[in-house]
């Protein structure tokens, strides 16, 4: 493991785990630097529907998804805004995600999908945390009921189905 160096000119620096070259708002080269660093520091890796780990806690915890460590975590969902598009959103859309000014309201739209974690669902309601922030779903509709992030009517739950295990992947239920 090396200890990443900054470059005060602005050229970049190292890799905090492998030591390439980076640029300079950087402290890993890839994602598998930035895992390979968190399970050198004795990270645990929770994932239990076998997916890939896509967050990386404070602690070095690698998770499938942010908020996968909540006892009640079932798998990921998808939310995806079906609101009118604003010039914010627009903007937002162009600096953060990389969309073209032209870009659709369906392409500004996709881009602001959010995955949630499945804490609980039934016939009539789904709960799902985003951000440590709960929210409430009509199942049948997958519309937004309650949230404090969220506003109603604005949102729709994509799908609660569990997600397809990769190949290879093991069972650690």
């Amino acid at each position: 493991m090396s200890k990443p160096t900054y470059n005060l000119d602005g050229t970049g620096g190292s890799c905090a785990f492998c030591g390439k070259s980076v640029e300079p708002h950087l402290n890993y080269c890839d994602w598998d630097c930035h895992i390979g660093h968190a399970k050198k520091l004795g990270g645990r890796v929770h994932t239990p529907n076998g997916l890939p780990i896509n967050c990386i806690m404070h602690d070095s915890t690698m998770l499938e998804i942010a908020d996968g460590d909540h006892p009640d975590y079932k798998w990921p969902v998808k939310a995806q805004y079906i609101g009118p598009v604003t010039a914010d959103d627009r903007e937002f859309a162009e600096h953060a995600c990389g969309l073209s000014a032209s870009a659709t309201d369906d392409e500004v739209r996709e881009s602001m999908g959010e995955t949630h974690a499945l804490l609980y669902s039934d016939e009539i309601k789904s709960v799902t945390i985003y951000e440590c922030c709960y929210a409430t779903w009509d199942t049948k509709t997958g519309l937004l009921e309650a949230g404090s992030l969220w506003a109603r009517g604005r949102w729709k739950l994509v799908s609660i189905e569990p997600p397809a295990r990769p190949a290879g992947s093991v069972d650690r239920s």
